[in-house]
């Protein structure tokens, strides 16, 4: 139990550790209280918390003590309990819903209002996507405009101040003060389209004298609000990182920085799932603009860390600081949170504090209202190992189930649409393209319509597929249309498709307008890999390419002709095809 006290867990602040001195004052509350749980209510099995109910602990506690500060010690101990046990590190732990209940006498006098002891961990929720889209577009205007030249400045300041210091003058010297201002407000600031800095898009924390303001003016009075940008600079760089990667807290506290960052990867170490010691390495796909933010951290880690170092995140102030300046800095939710304060975004964070953990959930949301075969994606990108814990991740919180719900079936309203927009102009292809275009013109008869305005082409998407229940979206630009309880090849049964195994023969499969290049760029490439194939006397290559050819050419007659009409390899695949069909 007293082990289990020591492990870290999530808070209001992010996921922490108790200090030894909170520690062992939380201890003592806890072995009190276990000595009189195991009093008054003894157990046969060895367990102290496992049978006992909410309200029999609720007794034990008052009877242990009635100060405030050890109900508050007794209060964040068996919150820790309960959350390690849920977590299934120990066993012997209070049940919110016990099992058993023990029974003695005094359970039946006096009863108390049961103490709820469940954790709610908000710092897990999403991001708000205001919050999400403020601070990234902040951090990316900063690091295309004025990024290089603040961490220039501050480099400045901090040679300035080192000089200063070396002869005796404090940093509340009047003298120094004004050539701090002097560096600051007397260089040249430009941003990117080579315009002079009068004005900032946003407003920042900007300090005068002893007091701070939120202000857009540029360029600030006082050397403070420069480093206060500093900090505010890394803390937006690793959110746009961590946006870009969702990697966990420990592997971009791993990342350093490389010999160049042109490989477009980031390269660190992932500890969760590691089977030796020390972690294993892996690497992310990075973003143009995430190698941008890497760039000017790395910029931005240089001027304070000592040349041997190569870590990325940084203790940026002096010595009153936890971190000293150029150590590495090990709470990244603090960086995170400099950087909310500095843009005036702490309204926007909603349920929750700033916190590196929700830039994983929020990257999870996002990929499940998105992205075809979701899960699949988080895994790969979140390095998980089951399909349950990327779901997790993708609900984790409630209101995301009905979020992605909204947008599938407003996706399945989109993409019928289309197609009645383009079996109206009549450029659908497929199989499927004769049968709807046919309901299209029905649905124009029946209504008595010439065209379609928006709510006409909504009303016939509604009806089109049963509610938005039918017409999947397969892949770009193709839609199977097989409706409740029609039989299609893809699963050689009854039931929802399977768009791993679509078939260009498919009577349900349809084509909108959007795949026809797709389709003429696809025919292209293929007819150079088959001629390649040929040359090279690769033939079971070459039979593989012809299949393929042979499933392009069947999508849309037009393209077919076209390119008939330029390949004589084409019009030989086509004729063997044709031959082997008419035997």
């Amino acid at each position: 139990m007293l082990a289990t006290l020591a492990l870290p867990m999530p808070t209001k602040r992010g996921i922490r550790q108790l200090q030894p001195s909170s520690w062992l004052g939380i201890a003592k509350s806890m072995l009190n209280l276990a000595i009189n749980a195991v009093l008054v209510y003894p157990s046969e099995d060895g367990t102290i918390w496992t049978k006992l109910s909410p309200e029999q602990i609720s007794r034990i506690r008052q009877k242990t003590s009635k100060s405030p500060g050890v109900q508050r010690h007794l209060s964040n101990g068996l919150r820790r309990l309960i959350y390690h046990g849920q977590r299934g590190e120990i066993t012997d732990y209070p049940r919110p819903t016990p099992t058993p209940a023990i029974k003695s006498e005094s359970d039946y006098k006096n009863r108390q209002p049961v103490q709820s002891l469940s954790v709610q961990h908000k710092q897990f929720q999403p991001y708000p996507d205001e919050f999400v889209t403020e601070l990234l577009w902040r951090g990316l205007w900063l690091n295309k405009n004025l990024s290089a030249q603040i961490i220039e400045c501050w480099n400045e300041l901090r040679l300035l101040n080192d000089r200063a210091f070396q002869r005796g003058i404090r940093a509340t010297d009047p003298r120094l003060i004004a050539a701090r201002r002097e560096v600051v407000t007397t260089r040249d600031w430009r941003l990117a389209d080579g315009a002079a800095a009068t004005k900032l898009p946003f407003k920042i924390l900007q300090f005068d004298d002893r007091r701070s303001r939120y202000d857009d003016t540029w360029p600030p009075n006082f050397a403070r609000t420069i480093n206060n940008l500093i900090s505010a600079i890394q803390g937006m760089n690793y959110c746009i990182v961590a946006f870009c990667t969702g990697a966990r807290v420990s592997e971009l506290s791993s990342a350093q920085s490389p010999e160049d960052w042109e490989a477009s990867r980031l390269t660190a170490r992932t500890f969760k799932f590691a089977q030796q010691t020390g972690g294993e390495e892996r690497d992310w796909p990075l973003h143009p603009l995430a190698i941008e933010a890497l760039v000017i951290q790395d910029k931005l880690a240089s001027v304070v860390r000592s040349p041997q170092s190569r870590h990325l995140w940084v203790g940026i102030q002096n010595e009153r600081k936890k971190t000293p300046a150029g150590e590495e800095i090990l709470d990244k939710n603090a960086i995170i949170a400099s950087a909310v304060k500095a843009l005036s975004l702490s309204g926007l964070l909603g349920n929750g504090g700033a916190n590196s953990h929700r830039w994983r959930t929020t990257l999870a949301r996002l990929i499940a209202l998105s992205v075809v075969a979701s899960p699949q994606v988080v895994m790969d990108l979140f390095g998980h190992k089951d399909l349950q814990m990327a779901l997790g991740y993708m609900l984790a919180h409630p209101e995301i189930v009905q979020e992605v719900l909204r947008v599938a079936e407003e996706m399945v309203y989109v993409n019928a649409e289309e197609a009645i927009r383009d079996g109206i102009a009549g450029s659908l292809g497929g199989p499927a393209a004769p049968a709807v275009s046919n309901a299209i013109e029905r649905y124009r008869m029946k209504r008595g319509e010439t065209e379609f305005l928006a709510h006409d082409l909504r009303d016939a998407a509604r009806i089109f597929t049963f509610e938005g229940r039918t017409w999947e979206l397969v892949r770009e630009g193709v839609i199977c249309t097989k409706g409740v309880g029609q039989f299609g090849p893809c699963t050689q049964s009854r039931g929802d498709p399977d768009p791993g195994a679509c078939r260009t023969t498919c009577s349900h499969r349809l084509e909108l307008q959007a795949a026809r290049a797709q389709c003429f760029e696809a025919i292209g490439s293929l007819l150079h890999e088959f001629e390649d194939a040929q040359a090279n006397g690769f033939e079971l290559l070459a039979a593989n390419l012809e299949g393929q050819i042979l499933s392009q050419l069947a999508r849309w007659d037009d393209v077919r002709t076209e390119w008939l009409e330029r390949s004589e390899s084409l019009r030989t695949i086509w004729q063997r095809r044709q031959s082997r069909v008419g035997r």
